[in-house]
């Protein structure tokens, strides 16, 4: 995850691309952007949960 887009010209095909924008007081708030249901989603794919 990085902040900053568009990351595929600098970086190449990444497994997934989201621009969010927080408030503008907040604008580099890593709470809001994790927060965001596209970035949570995205996330959520690739956590590896115990199984059990």
């Amino acid at each position: 995850m990085a902040i900053g887009c568009p990351l595929e010209p600098v970086r190449g095909k990444l497994t997934e691309e989201h621009a969010v924008v927080n408030a503008s007081d907040r604008a580099h708030s890593i709470e809001e952007h994790l927060a965001h249901p596209d970035i949570a989603g995205a996330i959520d794919r690739f956590v590896v949960r115990p199984t059990g």
